[in-house]
C-alpha cells in the first residue's frame, strides 16, 4: 500500500528529503532521513538542521514536535528503539541552536511508513524523524496570511471579490453556483470587535486536482496512523479584509455555503477546515446533506440511489459501437471528448491542437509552386502519439492529394487548413463514378473534401496503385471497426453484471430502512421503484425552483473548508528516474505532484535535488507528474512514462513558467507526445 503524500499544509512545496542523512525545511515542518541501522547525523544533515534552527527562530514556534521512525526490517522492538534514538538525536542538534524551544518527542518505529513495502525492502524515505513547530510567534504571524503560494501562478484559481456591510446579513451567490450566508455582526477584529461598515469578501472554489496543483492547495493530514491524505469532493476558500486588514468569525458563528445541486458527495466524505495556527486540517465530522434533500421522497429510495450511483461514480459506462461514435460530435475517434467554439487553442501565442481533442488532424497546405495540374495539393498531419486510423497506413506516410473542387488556394486555406484541427477522417471512394472524398469530422460536422482520383493513382503507381490501396484501406478499416465493436460487447456484458452486483449493494444498504411497503416490493423490481421515485422528487423540487435539493458546507471560520475522504494507493512500484527539460538538460526536483486517473487527488513525492532519483510510481494511476525544484522551477511529465523499469531511465518533462495558464495546461495535456528515446 502506498499512503498519498500530498501538499504540505503551510506552503505549496512540502519538504521531505530523500537521500541518506539529509534534511530540508520550509514554513514549519520538514524530515529528516538516515541511513539503514543508523541514528547519527552526519556532517550534510548537521548543517541542514543549522537552517533548520535558524527557521525555528524566526518562526518563534511555542513547541517543536519530533516524531521518529524506521523502515520495516528488523524486529518491532529494535525499531522502536532504533526511532527513539533517532528522536533523540535530533532533539539534542537542534537544542544546540535553539536552546530555549520546548520539544515533544515521539517515537512509533516501522508502524507509520510513508510507503509501504516488506520486511526485505529498502526503503529510504521511512527512515526518518519528522519535524514540526507550531503555535507561530514572532514575524511568522505575518507569513501566515499567504499560507498557500501557487506552484503555477498563471494557473492558479483567481478570487471573485464582493464588498458587504458587515452589520447586514450577508448572502452571496458566486459565479459558480455557491451561496455564502453568515449573520449580522459575525464578522469581527483581531480583538474580537464586531467590525462595522464595508467588508471586502474574496471567494474561490476547487473541483479539480490541476486547480489544486496550481495554487498550491494543502490535502495532508497527520493521524494516529502517520500521515493521511485526501481526495476531495468540493473545497471552497473564502477571506474577509477591511482595510488590508484580516478580519475573523467570531466565536460560535459559521459561514454556511449552499452548494450547487451538481455536487456529487459519497457517503464517507467528511468536511475539513485548516487551523491556521497550526496549519493542519481538522476533522469536523461527517459531510451530511440537509434534511429537505430527501422531501419528497423515502429514506430508503434516497440511500437506495446513492449507494447505487456512487458505486458506479469512476466507471465509464459507455458502450456504443463504431458507427455510433462515427457520428456523435463528442467523440474524437472513438475517444469521448468535449468539443469547444474553435477548432484550435492557442498556448503563448502558437496556434496548438485543442486539449479535448486526443486524436488531432489537420490540412497542410503543400507551397503554391508544389500543384498538380493547377490543383492545389495538400497532405494530412496527425498531431498525437496515439494515432487511431491505422487503416491510413495503407497511403504512403506523406501521401500528397491534389484538392478537386471550386475553391481558390486562399479560400482553401481559410476555410480548411488555418486554425483548424479535426476530430476525425475518413476516405470515401465512389466505384460508379470514381469521385475520391476525404471526410473531416469539424466539431461534430462531417465536411468533405474532394481529391482527384487520377493524380492519386499517378501518385500511388509504385504502391500497387489506387485500387490497392484502397482495398487495403476498406480492410484495414472494417477490422478496425470490428475489433472495436467486439470490445464493446465484452465490455457490455461487463457492465450488466457490475450493475447487478451494484443494485444489490444499495439494496442491503436501505433494506434496514425500508418502510413495510417498501419491503414488500422485490429485489429485481425495487431498482425500478427507487429510479421512479427519485425522478418523481426531483421533478417535484425542479417545479418548486430547486427549493427542495440543498446541499450545505458548514465553516467556523474564514480560510479553506473542504469536503474529503482519506485515500491510499496499493501495487506501487519503484523507479530510478532522470527527468530531462527539452534540451536534454536534468531537472533536480524537490517536489513532484502527480495527478491521480479519476480521483480529485494529488499525490505529493518528495525527492532531494538529484539528478537521478527513486520514486514510488502507481502505474495507470497517475495521468501527470508535475515537478519543482528548489528555485520554483516546475515542469510536468505524461503519466505514461511512470513505470517501472531496470536500471535508470531518462523520462522527458515540459517546462513551465509562471505565466502557464489553465488554458495552456489543458492544450498541452491534450497534445503532448512522447521524447525520442524516452524511456518506458
Amino acid at each position: 500500500m502506498f499512503r498519498t503524500i500530498t501538499f504540505s499544509a503551510v506552503c505549496a512545496l512540502a519538504v521531505a528529503a530523500a537521500a541518506q542523512g539529509s534534511a530540508t525545511g520550509s514554513s514549519g515542518r520538514a524530515t529528516i532521513n538516515f541511513a539503514t541501522a543508523s541514528w547519527h547525523i552526519d556532517a550534510e544533515a548537521g548543517a541542514l538542521i543549522n537552517d533548520l534552527c535558524a527557521r525555528i527562530a524566526t518562526d518563534a514556534p511555542e513547541r517543536v514536535v519530533l516524531m521518529g521512525h524506521t523502515d520495516a526490517r528488523g524486529s518491532k522492538e529494535y525499531n522502536i528503539d532504533l526511532s527513539q534514538r533517532r528522536t533523540e538525536a535530533v532533539r539534542a542538534a537542534l537544542q544546540a541552536c535553539a536552546p530555549g524551544v520546548v520539544f515533544e518527542l515521539a517515537w512509533q518505529g516501522e508502524q507509520a511508513p510513508l510507503l509501504q513495502a516488506s520486511e526485505s525492502d529498502d526503503v529510504l524515505v521511512n527512515r526518518r524523524v519528522e519535524v514540526e513547530w507550531v503555535g507561530f510567534g514572532g514575524d511568522a504571524l505575518e507569513k501566515s496570511t499567504s499560507l498557500y503560494q501557487p506552484l503555477i501562478p498563471g494557473a492558479a484559481v483567481r478570487f471573485q471579490r464582493t464588498a458587504v456591510d458587515a452589520s447586514q446579513p450577508v448572502c452571496w451567490t458566486t459565479a459558480e453556483g455557491v451561496t455564502a450566508r453568515i449573520n449580522a455582526g459575525a464578522i469581527v477584529d483581531a480583538d474580537g470587535k464586531p467590525v462595522q461598515g464595508q467588508v471586502d469578501l474574496a471567494f474561490r472554489a476547487f473541483t479539480d486536482p490541476w486547480q489544486t496543483v496550481a495554487s498550491g492547495i494543502p490535502m495532508h493530514v497527520r493521524t494516529a496512523s502517520g500521515v493521511e491524505h485526501m481526495e476531495s469532493a468540493y473545497m471552497v476558500e473564502l477571506l474577509a479584509t477591511q482595510g488590508g486588514r484580516t478580519l475573523q468569525l467570531a466565536q460560535g458563528e459559521r459561514i454556511e455555503y449552499d452548494l450547487p445541486p451538481a455536487v456529487e458527495v459519497a457517503p464517507d466524505f467528511k468536511t475539513w477546515t485548516i487551523d491556521e495556527s497550526t496549519g493542519g486540517w481538522v476533522d469536523n465530522g461527517p459531510f451530511a446533506v440537509d434534511s429537505t434533500t430527501t422531501a419528497g421522497t423515502s429514506a430508503a429510495v434516497a440511500r437506495y440511489m446513492d449507494r447505487y450511483n456512487y458505486r458506479w461514480r469512476d466507471r465509464d459506462r459507455d458502450t456504443s459501437r463504431f458507427a455510433e461514435r462515427t457520428e456523435q460530435e463528442n467523440y474524437c475517434g472513438t475517444t469521448a471528448c468535449t468539443p469547444g467554439t474553435k477548432p484550435y487553442a492557442r498556448r503563448k501565442g502558437n496556434i496548438v491542437p485543442p486539449g479535448w481533442s486526443r486524436v488531432a488532424i489537420s490540412i497542410e497546405l503543400l507551397p503554391g509552386r508544389q500543384t498538380y495540374h493547377m490543383k492545389q495539393g495538400f497532405r494530412l498531419r496527425w498531431h498525437s502519439s496515439a494515432i487511431e486510423h491505422k487503416e491510413w497506413r495503407a497511403f504512403p506516410k506523406k501521401m500528397h492529394w491534389a484538392y478537386d473542387g471550386p475553391l481558390t488556394r486562399k479560400e482553401l486555406s481559410k476555410q480548411f487548413s488555418r486554425r483548424h484541427y479535426y476530430q476525425d477522417v475518413r476516405l470515401v471512394h465512389d466505384d460508379k463514378t470514381g469521385q475520391l472524398t476525404i471526410r473531416l469530422k469539424d466539431r461534430g460536422q462531417w465536411i468533405d473534401l474532394p481529391v482527384d482520383a487520377e493524380l492519386a493513382e499517378a501518385s500511388l503507381k509504385d504502391a500497387g496503385g489506387l485500387s490497392a490501396c484502397l482495398g487495403e484501406y476498406d480492410k484495414a478499416l472494417a477490422l478496425r471497426e470490428r475489433q472495436f465493436d467486439d470490445r464493446m460487447a465484452i465490455r457490455a456484458k461487463q457492465i450488466r453484471t457490475e450493475d447487478q452486483q451494484h443494485r444489490q449493494y444499495a439494496y442491503s444498504s436501505a433494506k434496514p430502512i425500508m418502510t413495510a411497503t417498501e419491503a414488500d416490493i422485490e429485489r429485481p423490481d425495487f431498482h425500478a421503484h427507487a429510479v421512479r421515485e427519485h425522478a418523481r422528487m426531483m421533478a417535484g423540487m425542479m417545479k418548486r425552483g430547486n427549493q427542495g435539493l440543498q446541499q450545505s458546507l458548514w465553516a467556523s471560520g474564514f480560510g479553506l473548508c473542504n469536503i474529503d475522504r482519506l485515500i491510499s494507493y496499493d501495487r506501487v512500484q519503484q523507479m530510478i528516474a532522470r527527468f530531462e527539460d527539452e534540451k536534454g538538460q536534468p531537472f533536480k526536483w524537490t517536489s513532484a505532484y502527480a495527478i491521480s486517473s479519476g480521483r480529485n487527488a494529488v499525490v505529493t513525492i518528495w525527492g532531494n535535488g538529484g539528478e537521478e532519483q527513486s520514486l514510488g510510481v502507481a502505474p495507470g494511476r497517475m495521468d501527470w507528474l508535475i515537478l519543482s525544484d528548489d528555485a520554483g522551477n516546475v515542469a510536468m511529465v505524461e503519466g505514461k512514462h511512470l513505470r517501472k523499469t531496470d536500471g535508470v531511465v531518462a523520462v522527458p518533462c515540459l517546462s513551465l513558467d509562471e505565466d502557464t495558464s489553465m488554458d495552456d495546461l489543458v492544450a498541452m495535456t491534450g497534445q503532448l507526445s512522447p521524447a525520442a528515446g524516452a524511456g518506458r
